[in-house]
């Protein structure tokens, strides 16, 4: 599974599986409403990685990790709506030197100070990227100045395919993989996952329960989390175990770790995809958590 998929099967299950919570300021003390209390001006900077591993017996073997920095701003708020900015600072990747890696780093780094705004609902869900068009044509922009430095770099290249060539190709995948409201924010999944849930109610305590992904176990606690020195008692955390049914002999487990401050700003989430088929295990693992918090 390659990380667009993974990011696009999360989006799509955590979009299902749970109730809209009612739009109101009145807390129930055996439920919990992921609900954004968000000000104009509020800051947050996470960090996110995503790892994918294969595990045979007792070898695991990384075969890909990313990583970035990235920062959420609240641009403006009203009643029914939220706008955000989000801000890519920096990036990494576990393949820097390959040609496919290095266009890869180039191309994440070419659009490190990108601005993209967009939506969420006076919960806190998201809704849509607002300037998609300007952000897609800064992809596409930055995408065909990397191309001009790869064939700096290897002198090469033209005799394997020209340049024309590639950039005709190149103009051909962004529209395929960014060329709609919808797919950009396919491709911004890994910051939107942190707006998941919000609009969303869940029962505190330990619950199952079966739906069309599979059978979910939910564990949801309130109050200070452990191990948090800066935590408070109206803080919340929600752990799912999603078994969803076997197909084509795969056995597909998804592992769902949320934790939020008292006004509805994740801390941190860590969601892990377990793919197991003919006795070898896939893992694939994307985290992202919180480093500065602020106000203006």
């Amino acid at each position: 599974m390659s990380i667009k998929q993974f990011l696009s099967l999360v989006w799509l299950l955590l979009a299902a599986m749970v109730a809209p919570a009612q739009e109101q300021d009145v807390r129930n003390d055996s439920t919990v409403d992921v609900i954004g209390w968000f000000c104009t001006g509020d800051t947050l900077v996470y960090r996110f990685s995503s790892v994918r591993a294969e595990v045979a017996g007792t070898d695991t073997t990384v075969t890909e990790s990313n990583g970035n920095k990235f920062r959420i701003c609240v641009k403006d708020s009203t009643k029914k709506e939220y706008l955000m900015e989000y801000t890519p600072l920096e990036v990494s990747v576990s393949d820097s030197t390959s040609a496919q890696g290095r266009i890869r780093l180039l191309s994440a780094r070419s659009l490190l100070g990108t601005k993209v705004l967009f939506k969420t609902t006076g919960l806190g869900a998201f809704k849509e990227i607002v300037n998609w068009k300007e952000v897609y044509n800064a992809i596409l922009a930055n995408s065909m100045h990397v191309v001009d430095q790869i064939y700096l770099e290897n002198p090469t290249l033209p005799s394997v395919k020209t340049k024309p060539e590639m950039l005709k190709e190149l103009r051909e995948l962004c529209a395929q993989l960014y060329g709609s409201k919808e797919k950009l924010a396919e491709a911004f999944m890994a910051p939107l996952t942190l707006f998941s849930y919000h609009g969303k109610e869940f029962p505190v305590g330990e619950n199952d329960a079966e739906s069309d992904e599979g059978r979910v176990h939910y564990d949801i606690t309130k109050g200070m989390l452990d191990g948090e020195e800066t935590s408070d008692d109206d803080e919340y955390q929600l752990y799912m175990k999603v078994d969803m049914p076997d197909s084509a002999g795969v056995k597909t487990t998804i592992y769902y770790s949320y934790r939020y401050f008292a006004d509805g700003w994740p801390r941190d989430y860590l969601v892990t995809v377990s793919e197991e088929n003919n006795g070898k295990e896939t893992i694939t693992q994307m985290n992202a958590e919180w480093e500065s918090k602020s106000w203006k």
